[in-house]
């Protein structure tokens, strides 16, 4: 008698057990799409922070930079006479001034630019020159200033938080933060010049441009 009631204690308490760690298993775990869904979304970006910062081991295979000649009131800044970098918000004033804009500089009529200043979430896009040689001087840097123009006006399109006029940001320069698509962060548009550039070679033979961006 007292063996068959041990042994019902016993069941008893492993059943009970393995309801406890059922149930934590499921609190712990999402299931059906939900759980697809969570998995994939962190393998997705895990692979992408990879990629917008896979040019980091390859080759610098040539490096590109700017000479424009300063404005008189810049003078006290350039004594050289020569300012080294471009407006993003509307290279032309700087591209008329450019020393050697038509100069090939990128020897292949199709590469790939990281933009990640200042946006939390990096992106890769696919430039094609509209000359066969490659890329000028002129042409990369009208390329990429085209392109930081649709990210800013996409950004606002997306964000639920705006960009806060000048005259509200209490007395603070910089931008605030969005959360649209880019999370774009700290500086306007206006802010941005493109300094020079380091073209990468991946290993296939791509070509990727990491952009150095003041503000």
């Amino acid at each position: 008698m007292m063996i068959g009631v041990l042994v019902l204690v016993g069941v008893v308490l492993v059943l009970a057990v393995l309801l406890v760690l059922r149930r934590r298993g499921q609190q712990r775990r999402p299931s059906g799409a939900g759980a697809d869904e969570v998995a994939g979304g962190r393998a997705d970006e895990e692979a992408f922070l990879q990629r917008t910062r896979a040019h980091e081991r390859w080759p610098v295979v040539t490096q590109i930079e700017f000479e424009v000649e300063a404005l008189p009131e810049d003078l006290e800044f350039f004594p050289d006479g020569i300012s080294p970098w471009v407006h993003l918000e509307d290279p032309e004033p700087e591209i008329a001034r450019m020393r050697h804009p038509d100069e090939i500089v990128i020897r292949s009529d199709k590469v790939v630019v990281i933009i990640d200043y200042p946006l939390e979430r990096a992106v890769l896009i696919d430039l094609a020159s509209s000359d066969p040689r490659g890329f000028s001087r002129a042409e990369v840097a009208r390329s990429i200033g085209r392109e930081y123009r649709r990210i800013y006006v996409e950004e606002e399109a997306t964000a639920t938080q705006k960009t806060l006029p000048m005259e509200q940001r209490g007395g603070v320069i910089n931008r605030n933060r969005t959360d649209g698509k880019y999370g774009i962060w700290a500086h306007d548009l206006e802010d941005l010049d493109l300094v020079s550039i380091e073209v990468h070679q991946a290993p296939e033979g791509t070509l990727h441009l990491a952009l150095n961006v003041d503000s």
